[in-house]
């Protein structure tokens, strides 16, 4: 029985490394296919006249990130970077004076591309004339709190009903009747930072702004809704 399982091992050896040579190879075609079609896209937009950003075949706009991540703490919140990409724009698009409406960056393989919108008509296609599909990501994160029946990342009908029914509250008219009040609790969180600010230039106590900043949101929103 002994020799037995040891000849058939060894007659399944040549199989099985050529079934792990099949996978490699299509995990290797399939990555080549994806990097093809992720940087192309860029290239595509470019062919069409769009300005984009210097784009590598080969990295696409993994550079410039590095560059980001170069004069910033490990630690740094992702969006610093369009407030960066804005201070740097001469250097990145030298014939213009200030950012294009959208800026499209591809981050692939490390992560997906993007659109970063820096025009507020730009923005107000994406999510008031026309819902666009939401990123997986959008739908992931708030699956659990959610079941996806919020406007964050609701889709089609859904979102268009309930979209209506909101914007009645969000129209100029009743913001700036609530100004006032909103204007009460913004300066109540502001001065709950200036209390812990150091005095006469010195640096004060390090703490955590997540829990003041929380507060201040659901104080506007009680503010608003009550």
């Amino acid at each position: 029985m002994a020799i037995y399982d040891i000849m058939g091992s060894e007659a399944m050896r040549p199989l099985l490394l050529r079934a792990v040579g099949v996978l490699l190879a299509f995990v290797v075609i399939r990555f080549f296919y994806k990097a093809y079609t992720e940087r192309m896209r860029i290239r595509s937009l470019k062919a069409q006249g769009i300005p984009v950003l210097p784009h590598s075949l080969l990295f696409g706009h993994l550079p410039i990130f590095a560059d980001f991540r170069k004069v910033h703490p490990p630690d740094v919140n992702i969006y610093v970077f369009h407030d960066w990409l804005a201070a740097n724009v001469k250097k990145y698009f030298p014939n213009l004076e200030r950012l294009p409406p959208v800026v499209y960056v591809d981050l692939w393989p490390v992560a997906g591309s993007l659109a970063l919108v820096f025009d507020a008509v730009a923005a107000s296609q994406f999510t008031q004339v026309k819902s666009l599909p939401k990123d997986v990501i959008t739908h992931e994160f708030l699956m659990p709190l959610t079941g996806n029946l919020d406007m964050v990342s609701s889709e089609g009908e859904l979102w268009k009903k309930w979209r209506s029914r909101f914007s009645p509250g969000f129209s100029p008219r009743n913001l700036t009747a609530l100004l006032p009040e909103l204007l009460e609790e913004a300066q109540v969180f502001v001065n709950k930072l200036m209390s812990l600010a150091g005095e006469d230039g010195e640096w004060g106590p390090v703490f955590q702004l997540e829990e003041k900043t929380t507060n201040l949101t659901f104080d506007i929103i009680m503010r608003a809704t009550l």
